[in-house]
């Protein structure tokens, strides 16, 4: 048996579909570097208690994440740590889905859960003079960690702001 060599035809056919994979490659690596969104902007909005077992608290907490960026930004899942003046204190996620419009807010709410050492730890400071509110009206600095869930990755934010706590 011989080898046939290729027809011409079947060359060109091959010659044009590796210049449209490169064509292709070239767009997608375009796309990824286009791809650099400002992070959102989150804060906290409002916490609220939920039914509690064991040696946990939980809570909602509201956040309000605001979109800088030109384009729509659909989400499928927020991840996040809440630290109360420079300490750990929760920790949430939800795999809640929306869409952030572009250069616009929405209100995301995500289940966080704070730990009892986590409390012991706090109390302990504030029985120390290291307490979270100095009752100065100032409130207490927290600071927001985590990331947005997307399509294409995870988006990164970190904020800090400072919370009022009921009294």
């Amino acid at each position: 048996m011989h080898a046939t060599p290729p027809s011409l035809s079947l060359l060109r056919l091959s010659a044009w579909r590796a210049r449209l994979l490169a064509l292709a490659g070239a767009l997608l690596l375009a796309a990824c570097a286009g791809f650099g969104l400002t992070a959102p902007r989150v804060t906290v909005a409002d916490l609220e208690g939920l039914p509690s077992k064991g040696l946990e608290m939980r809570f909602l907490l509201r956040l309000r994440v605001q979109n800088p960026n030109a384009t729509d930004i659909d989400y499928d899942g927020l991840t996040l740590d809440l630290k109360l003046a420079g300490k750990a204190v929760a920790s949430g996620v939800t795999n809640t889905k929306g869409t952030l419009p572009r250069y616009g807010e929405t209100m995301v709410e995500i289940p966080v859960t704070v730990s009892t050492f986590n409390l012991l730890r706090q109390a302990w400071g504030m029985a120390e003079g290291k307490g979270l509110d100095k009752g100065d009206g100032q409130g207490v600095p927290y600071e927001l960690h985590g990331q947005i869930g997307t399509a294409l990755g995870r988006i990164p934010f970190d904020q800090k702001g400072t919370l009022n706590l009921p009294r």
